[in-house]
């Protein structure tokens, strides 16, 4: 915090960054496992595809994430260290979850994840239909 900083103030800033760092985490992790979930719950597949759609596209093309956006605020307002230009991935799981050096790899593993979650829906709901009694 900065010098004189109220700290009364502060609070909702850093209630601000809170909640956005747990819904890049909620977002993340839902990205991983998402189509998992649908295997339960076949009717969530609009909401994993758009989510992976989303991750994708910021990962290719440099998207600027809104959540980013969020904590970058909450934490100028609560007087907190500022986060690396490369965003939430960057300062919160790159080197700290996992080395720097295996980012390439984490990325190929959470696509081969929504790869085999997707490919297993693909499968079960073939079985369902399969399965299903004639009409």
């Amino acid at each position: 915090m900065t010098a004189g900083m109220n700290l009364i103030g502060a609070v909702p800033y850093t209630f601000v960054v809170a909640v956005a760092v747990t819904l890049h985490l909620v977002f993340l992790g839902y990205l991983v496992v998402g189509g998992f979930l649908a295997w339960r719950w076949p009717a969530t597949i609009g909401l994993h595809i758009a989510v992976v759609a989303w991750g994708a596209a910021s990962l290719l093309f440099g998207l600027p994430c809104p959540l980013t956006d969020v904590e970058r605020f909450g934490r100028a307002g609560a007087g907190m260290g500022e986060l690396p230009p490369e965003g939430f991935i960057e300062h919160y799981l790159t080197g700290v979850w996992y080395p720097a050096d295996y980012a390439v790899g984490v990325q190929v593993l959470v696509f081969a994840a929504v790869a085999v979650s997707w490919t297993g829906l693909i499968l079960r709901s073939r079985d369902r239909r399969v399965g299903s009694p004639a009409q």
